[in-house]
């Protein structure tokens, strides 16, 4: 198993743009390659700029294919253009699941976005 934890650092006042701008262009496209996430996390304290994805794979090979497809998806290219407009810098890190269960907890208010599902876990 491989997870790709994807962090999105925004121009300050832009992160409703951008999760609009997902919800709108984004999501489906995404989804219709890679499934649905298993995290989409954003931030109650630090860097409240930025939010954070969380893909599962099977192995990188897994993630090669689905994201090469995606990337070739004009929907895709259209979505990458208007949110490089509003402005983002991506930091990503793969972590592989071996031997240890990874579980994946958070808390807090009502979820105030539609393209949050959380808390999330996975054991």
């Amino acid at each position: 198993m491989l997870f790709d934890v994807r962090t999105y650092t925004l121009h300050p006042g832009t992160l409703k743009k951008q999760l609009d701008l997902y919800e709108q262009y984004g999501f489906e496209v995404q989804t219709r390659h890679l499934g649905k996430p298993f995290a989409f996390l954003l931030p109650e304290t630090g860097n409240i700029n930025s939010f954070t994805h969380i893909w599962r794979y099977e192995d990188a090979g897994d993630r090669e294919q689905r994201r090469t497809a995606m990337k070739a998806d004009p929907g895709w290219q259209h979505y990458l253009k208007l949110t490089a407009e509003a402005g983002r810098l991506l930091a990503n890190r793969l972590t592989e699941c071996g031997k240890y269960n990874v579980c994946l907890l958070e808390a807090g208010p009502r979820d105030w976005h539609p393209m949050i599902h959380i808390p999330a876990g996975f054991m």
